[in-house]
């Protein structure tokens, strides 16, 4: 009876629970096939085959160990891009919610709405990072002449900059510059007093 092996070919497999992470002392170091083979205890093949699909570009810390890693400023990359053009305007309310919520940010393409209510316009930028987040990063972003979406320091342009938005601002007096945004809050104006009427809501609980 003869056996379909092949006696040459190559039966060295590895303790799975002995695999481990490969580091370096020194900077700029590759591991070769031979010592990945030693350390793992694999065949020279397999220690071959592995590097060939490896890049050994691991994330550079330091020679002694440190707390953190260096600072990357691309974390935004793994958020899906929205290659569309989004509106943004801020939703006052006459009533305090009891979350302490006094208006709200509002961004629209015209098809898909999302609201963050928030105690304070000035927290505009925090809004802008949360939808990036929880939506998308918009390509395009039209908003008004606000002061706390237009000043440098501010934390809506640091998000827009940071992000690579394409910030649009409309001219001062042109609010149909800004029509779906402006449109939407007065659709959502509209359903919000309807719905807590029909449903005898207080109206402390807008941003429910």
């Amino acid at each position: 009876e003869h056996s379909n092996t092949n006696p040459t070919t190559e039966r060295n497999y590895a303790n799975p629970r002995s695999i481990g992470a490969i580091s370096a002392q020194h900077r700029h170091t590759k591991v070769t096939a031979e010592t990945l083979s030693r350390m793992w205890n694999v065949g020279l093949q397999t220690a071959q085959r592995t590097l060939r699909a490896t890049t050994q570009e691991g994330t550079r810390t330091a020679l002694h160990p440190i707390t953190r890693r260096y600072r990357v400023d691309h974390i935004h990359l793994h958020r899906p891009r929205l290659y569309t053009t989004f509106y943004t305007d801020t939703l006052f309310s006459k009533v305090v919610s009891i979350r302490g919520n006094r208006c709200a940010q509002i961004f629209t393409d015209g098809r898909f709405t999302a609201v963050y209510p928030i105690p304070t316009k000035a927290r505009a930028g925090d809004t802008l990072r949360s939808f990036s987040t929880d939506v998308g990063v918009p390509d395009t972003l039209i908003a008004d002449y606000a002061s706390e979406q237009v000043g440098d320091n501010t934390e809506f342009i640091t998000q827009a900059r940071r992000l690579h938005i394409r910030l649009h601002h409309t001219e001062p007096g042109r609010k149909n510059q800004n029509h779906r945004a402006e449109r939407e809050i007065g659709i959502l104006k509209t359903r919000w007093r309807t719905r807590m009427t029909n449903q005898a809501v207080p109206s402390r609980l807008w941003d429910g």
